[in-house]
């Protein structure tokens, strides 16, 4: 099965969560899992059935998508570490990040760039439609609007 998300993909993914997101803390196989990866590239198929037709910018749209939904779907898991400390030697704190509305804007991001593509193509098939189409006066039972043609 072809599917945009590929190994070159997860350090994006990592990213999109937050630059202290590494291999380490996320492995690949856990991106590789169905219930993310699988899931966003169903997400991505059912919103653009085109999607692997796609080329250049538009290609590229898919990929931040689909990088984006799953990682929006790996942020409701991830871990809430704020401070951590080794035999008094290493101590780290940080603020802590609200991972629910860190995957809801990953999600809403992950719509936009779709929407980047398919609205694309709605306005190209808009910009070929006969000038007619778009500005004729409607149709009414006995005669044009106004009155006129009986």
């Amino acid at each position: 099965m072809t599917t945009l998300l590929t190994v070159q993909t997860y350090p994006s993914i990592r990213a999109a969560l937050g630059v202290l997101v590494d291999s380490n803390l996320l492995p690949d196989p856990v991106i590789q899992l169905d219930l993310y990866a699988g899931r966003a590239q169903s997400w991505l198929e059912a919103k653009d059935p085109l999607w692997a037709t796609r080329t250049g910018a538009d290609r590229q749209h898919l990929v931040n998508a689909v990088v984006l939904r799953c990682a929006g779907l790996l942020a409701s898991v991830m871990p809430a570490l704020t401070a951590e400390a080794f035999a008094g030697e290493y101590n780290y704190s940080q603020t802590p990040v609200d991972w629910t509305a860190r995957a809801a804007a990953l999600m809403a991001d992950a719509e936009d760039e779709v929407q980047a593509v398919i609205a694309s193509e709605d306005d190209a098939v808009t910009a070929t439609m006969p000038v007619m189409f778009s500005s004729a006066k409607p149709y009414t039972p006995g005669g044009l609007v106004g009155g006129r043609g009986r």
